[in-house]
C-alpha cells in the first residue's frame, strides 16, 4: 500500500478519512505542489501541461443566429442570394474527437501536437494529409475514439516535441481520469517518457482541469464561427469532408496557439501556489503542506477503479533520489 504512514523526502504522509469534495480538490492541489517542490530537487523548473478530448461534429446545428424571411431587407443588400444549409443524416451523425494540449509556456506552447482522430471512413487519406501541419496533425483510425494505444503514440510523439525544454524543465501532464488515460500501459509510457502525471479529480474536471475552466468553451465557439463562415463560402452550401476538416484543423492551430494559456493554470491552483485561484475556488484555502495520503489519492478515481498508485510515484522518488546521490 502506497504512502500508508510513510515519510517521502520532506513530506510526512498521514493517515485521515476524507469524505468530501473539499478534500479532492486539496488533494489534487497537495498532488501538485509536491511535484513542484521535487522539480526543484531536480534542479528543474515545472512545466504544466493538461490534456482533454473534444468532440467536434462534422455539421455544427442548432446554434444561435439570426432567423432570416424573405421579407427582411438584407435580401436587398445581399450581393448573393443566401444558401440554404442542408442537413444530411451523415453529417448530422459524423464527428471526430481532438485530443487537445495546452501549457503554461507560450514557447512550448507552439509545439504542442494537437491531434484529431478520426474514422477511416469518415475522410480520405489525401484530405487527412492535406489537413495535417506540422504540431496540427489528423490519425485515420479504426475509430474516432482515443484509446489507450492512441494515448501511448500521442505520449512518444509529445516527448519529442518537448526535447529542446528538457534539461530546464520537468513536465508535468494533467489529465481527466478516463480509462484509456489511467491504464498501465499509458502510465508505463510517460514514465519511459519522463513526463509526471496528474489526474484531475474524476467529479471535479469542470472546476479544476484548466482546459474545461477557461479554454474548450471559447474554442468551441471559434469552430461554430469557423464553420458558418465555410457554409457560406461554399456552393450551394455544401461543405465537403476536405474543407472541413481542413477548416477546423486550422481554426484550432489559430486559436490554440495565438494565446497565452498560463491563467488557465493558475485559476485552478496547479501552478504550485493557489494564490491566483478563480472565486468558486477560494473557499477551500490552501492546502496542507505535508503530502496526501493514500486514501486521499484513491477519492481522485472513480470509485471501484483499480489503481496501481505506486506506478505513479516510485518512478518521481527514484529520479529524485539518484539525483541527490
Amino acid at each position: 500500500m502506497l504512502l500508508r504512514g510513510h515519510f517521502y523526502g520532506p513530506f510526512l504522509v498521514r493517515e485521515s478519512d476524507p469524505s468530501s469534495v473539499a478534500s479532492e480538490v486539496t488533494t489534487f492541489w497537495q498532488w501538485l505542489n509536491l511535484l513542484h517542490a521535487l522539480t526543484h530537487v531536480l534542479g528543474k523548473r515545472a512545466l504544466l501541461l493538461n490534456l482533454d478530448e473534444t468532440s467536434v461534429s462534422r455539421a455544427v446545428s442548432n446554434v444561435r443566429g439570426l432567423v432570416v424571411t424573405s421579407k427582411c431587407p438584407i435580401h436587398r443588400w445581399s450581393r448573393r442570394p443566401i444558401a440554404p444549409q442542408p442537413a444530411r443524416k451523415r453529417p448530422r451523425r459524423g464527428a471526430m474527437t481532438h485530443i487537445c494540449l495546452i501549457s503554461d509556456l507560450p514557447d512550448v506552447q507552439r509545439v504542442l501536437p494537437q491531434v484529431f482522430l478520426v474514422n477511416q471512413y469518415t475522410c480520405s487519406v489525401a484530405a487527412a494529409a492535406a489537413a495535417s501541419l506540422d504540431n496540427v496533425q489528423v490519425w485515420r483510425q479504426g475509430t474516432a475514439w482515443s484509446t489507450s494505444i492512441t494515448m501511448v503514440h500521442l505520449l512518444e510523439l509529445l516527448s519529442s516535441r518537448l526535447q529542446p525544454f528538457r534539461e530546464q524543465y520537468q513536465p508535468i501532464l494533467i489529465m481527466d481520469c478516463d480509462p484509456c488515460h489511467l491504464s498501465s500501459a499509458v502510465v508505463a509510457a510517460a514514465t519511459a517518457n519522463g513526463i509526471w502525471l496528474v489526474p484531475a479529480p474524476a467529479r471535479l474536471t469542470w472546476l479544476l482541469q484548466p482546459l474545461d475552466v477557461c479554454v474548450l468553451r471559447q474554442y468551441k465557439r471559434e469552430l461554430q464561427k469557423r464553420y458558418r463562415r465555410l457554409v457560406c463560402d461554399a456552393v450551394g452550401g455544401v461543405v465537403s469532408d476536405a474543407e472541413w476538416l481542413l477548416g477546423i484543423t486550422r481554426a484550432a492551430a489559430d486559436f490554440l496557439y495565438s494565446r497565452p494559456w498560463r491563467h488557465a493554470f493558475l485559476r485552478t491552483g496547479t501552478t504550485g501556489t493557489q494564490e491566483s485561484v478563480s472565486s468558486a475556488l477560494k473557499s477551500y484555502g490552501s492546502p496542507p503542506v505535508q503530502g496526501p495520503t493514500a486514501e486521499h489519492l484513491r477519492l481522485l478515481f472513480p470509485r471501484r477503479r483499480n489503481i496501481d498508485l505506486d506506478s505513479f510515484f516510485h518512478p518521481i522518488l527514484a529520479t529524485c533520489r539518484s539525483r541527490l546521490a
